[in-house]
């Protein structure tokens, strides 16, 4: 599955809400040290675990409205901080929906009626429910940074979620109508919007927003139909669904569109399934102490003879080889590191 980089100094940020990321991670099944390294990669799957684990802590949206709407939530990463420095709500907006990219588990999608504007959020991978807690919280940052930034009282015109709110912690801060759909979105009237920011910056934007246009950037060239086959097919293989028909449908395609689309890639499905098989193999072997048969079970091959036969086309070593290889290729690394 593709993951996404989160944004963030999460472990002084949390500290500062009396909240434990050590005990967050684990209660959300992820690594300790996940949210320490840099970049801070993250599945769709994995960011709404974390935050399922901070809504257990939220039992009345009390500590969700601390976290969201303090002004410090605007200067956690610079995406939100482009946000802040913008010259009115409706640039802010606009600065979100293309940043929101880089940094996190939603995007946005902006739809616009001649006095208002309807901003919806979107998970980045087809087919997961953003979580509840998730989604509270980008309204109430929302209408948080539009209050900060203009000093005025700004009102949302309306709020739905298919979420029912925990008390009356959300419905206070929005004090606007919050109606139970299917869709999450949050509206705003476009007057509202075009009020100008008393927190604008535009020295600070044209020092910080050349990286986030160039990441950007960078975010699309991984975006290609290569790069999503290989991160679907780290998910499906072992779980055994490595076909061309089941892949396509899990990137809303037919099989023939996604041939099409790989062949003007120079590559096909068989291809990048083969690649993908045999960078996961030497991850395996290089890093875990799994077997020979729990190996070829992982990337899809019905026989471990299979297996071994493909690796030795694609690396001209036997597997017991290969790892022997690494084993005194790590065990070197580490006596230079001590």
């Amino acid at each position: 599955m593709k993951k996404f980089i989160v944004d963030g100094n999460y472990k002084s940020y949390f500290a500062s809400f009396g909240l434990s990321l050590q005990e967050l991670l684990r209660e959300a099944k992820l690594p300790d040290t996940l949210l320490t390294t840099s970049p801070v990669l993250m599945s769709q799957e994995e960011f709404g675990r974390f935050m399922d684990a901070l809504e257990e802590r939220n039992p009345d949206d009390s500590l969700l409205l601390k976290m969201a709407a303090g002004s410090g939530a605007a200067s956690f990463s610079p995406p939100l901080l482009a946000a802040w420095c913008s010259e009115d709500g409706q640039s802010a907006i606009s600065r979100l929906s293309s940043y929101k990219k880089l940094i996190g588990g939603l995007l946005y999608e902006t739809k616009e009626e001649p006095d208002r504007m309807h901003i919806c959020l979107r998970p980045r991978d087809k087919g997961f429910a953003l979580p509840s807690f998730l989604v509270k919280g980008e309204f109430i940052f929302l209408t948080a940074l539009l209050r900060h930034a203009t000093k005025k009282d700004i009102l949302p015109v309306s709020v739905s979620m298919p979420y029912e709110p925990k008390g009356s912690v959300l419905s206070d801060f929005l004090r606007c109508p919050i109606r139970k759909e299917d869709e999450c979105r949050i509206s705003f009237y476009k007057r509202d919007l075009s009020v100008p920011f008393i927190t604008r910056n535009d020295s600070l934007l044209a020092f910080f927003e050349p990286e986030l246009q160039k990441r950007l950037a960078d975010l699309e060239k991984d975006e290609s139909m290569k790069s999503r086959v290989q991160s679907l097919l780290a998910e499906l293989l072992p779980a055994g669904n490595a076909s061309i028909g089941y892949a396509a449908q899990r990137l809303g395609m037919t099989g023939r569109t996604l041939q099409r689309k790989l062949a003007a890639e120079n590559t096909s499905f068989q291809e990048q399934l083969s690649s993908t098989r045999e960078i996961l193999a030497k991850h395996y072997l290089r890093n875990t102490t799994l077997t020979t048969m729990e190996i070829a079970y992982l990337l899809g091959y019905a026989e471990t003879n299979s297996f071994l036969r493909a690796f030795a086309a694609w690396t001209g070593e036997t597997v017991g080889s290969y790892r022997k290889n690494a084993e005194g290729s790590n065990g070197s690394e580490k006596e230079e590191e001590n």
